[in-house]
This record gives C-alpha cells, sequence and structure tokens, in this order.
C-alpha cells in the first residue's frame, strides 16, 4: 500500500473512532424525561351558589315594607318610604352550596340604578367586596339598604324605582 492509501486508511479509522466516541459521548450526557399521568373530573363537583336567607333589620319610623322574600337566585322587596330621610335595611345571606370554591367577581346595577329617576331614591349593598372568595360550604351575609335622600323635596306625585343589580359570582381560580 502506497504512502497515499495508508494516509486514507488511517483518516477513516479516525473518523469511525471520532464518530463512535460522539455516539457514546452522546448517549453518556443525553436523558429522555417522560410524563405519563391521567387527568379526570370527580363528578360530585357542582357549582351552586344561591340566596339562603332574607330578613329586615331596620327601618325608619313610617316605612312600609310592603313584601320582601328570595329564593335561590333571587331576592325581592317592595317598600314605600314616607318621606325624605326614610331608609330601610335587610339582611341577605349568599351560601355556597357548591363544592367548588367563588369569587365575587362583581356587582352589576348599582351604580345604573342610582343614577335612574328618581335619584332620591338611593340603594346601598355593604359587606360585599369584589374579588372577596366565598368557599365551599360557606356563608356571607350582606346589607341592601334603600335611603330616600334626606334634604330632598318632596315631588308631586309618586316616586317609584325598580333595582337590577347582580351579584356575578365566578369559579376561584
Amino acid at each position: 500500500m502506497d504512502n497515499k492509501g495508508q494516509r486514507r486508511s488511517f483518516i477513516i479509522a479516525v473518523l469511525i473512532v471520532t464518530l463512535v466516541g460522539a455516539t457514546i459521548g452522546y448517549a453518556a450526557l443525553a436523558t429522555n424525561l417522560y410524563i405519563n399521568g391521567t387527568a379526570g373530573v370527580a363528578t360530585d363537583a357542582n357549582w351552586l351558589i344561591e340566596f339562603t336567607d332574607s330578613a329586615e333589620v331596620s327601618k325608619s319610623e313610617g316605612v312600609t315594607s310592603n313584601s320582601f322574600d328570595h329564593n335561590a337566585t333571587t331576592f325581592e322587596f317592595d317598600v314605600t318610604l314616607s318621606k325624605p330621610g326614610d331608609t330601610i335595611t335587610y339582611e341577605v345571606d349568599v351560601t355556597n352550596n357548591g363544592t367548588i370554591d367563588a369569587k365575587l367577581d362583581s356587582i352589576t346595577g348599582l351604580d345604573e340604578v342610582n343614577e335612574k329617576e328618581p335619584v332620591e331614591i338611593q340603594y346601598e349593598i355593604t359587606g360585599l367586596t369584589e374579588g372577596e372568595v366565598l368557599a365551599a360550604g360557606a356563608t356571607k351575609t350582606f346589607n341592601v339598604t334603600v335611603t330616600w335622600t334626606a334634604g330632598t323635596d318632596i315631588p308631586e306625585g309618586e316616586l317609584s324605582k325598580t333595582s337590577a343589580i347582580t351579584l356575578n359570582y365566578v369559579q376561584n381560580v
């Protein structure tokens, strides 16, 4: 074999040794990680936020609570205020009877109802805060107050205002 053939054989041998070495080095320094798992949803999970109790807790003299009641998703009342400064307050319980924690995402309609005529009648909700978590099985008590603003003129005719206030609960994540 001539010098050129020996050189070619040597280069081929070096390349084979380098390739085998690189393969062994890669195998020694490479690792495969596997993630295996199963996910399911509990069949007993449920979402059930509802009003569970309501009561009249205070009112001005001369205020007539014509009716108030609640069902699972609605609290309704009908009240007659007789003069400026009159107020009535109802206590309402909202309960998470589900298995998933809930968060009060927003209270909607309160600003809108207070801005519409007659502005002398104002609604207020106290004891609830947006972002507040209502844990599964927990109850939160809050107040709904209706007021005929003190110091306002007594209008001619009847004053009446209907509210449409919504408590928007979402899953707490």
